[in-house]
């Protein structure tokens, strides 16, 4: 079931110079740590002379999708989709 929300979530992340971007490794959300296990997509768009991106992730259990603003360097988290979960 996907919920949707628009919710500011600790992430941590790395530099990857060979992606040329931000990779998110772990979301604190929900009072747990959730480790990432893959960045399922990604996409980058321009508004005026700001960059967004959005990652779509998973971690075995959940299906996180990520948006990170790149003026404020701010994570949110909008939705959440337990597909993984109850389809395994």
């Amino acid at each position: 079931m996907k919920i949707k929300m628009n919710e500011r979530v600790k992430v941590l992340s790395l530099y990857d110079p060979a992606f040329g971007g931000m990779l998110p490794q772990m979301i604190h959300w929900g009072g747990q740590d959730h480790r990432v296990s893959e960045i399922t997509a990604y996409r980058r768009a321009r508004v005026g002379n700001l960059f967004f991106h959005t990652y779509l992730v998973k971690n075995g259990s959940y299906y996180f999708k990520l948006f990170l603003d790149s003026e404020t360097l701010s994570w949110r988290l909008q939705e959440i989709d337990d597909y993984a979960a109850t389809n395994a």
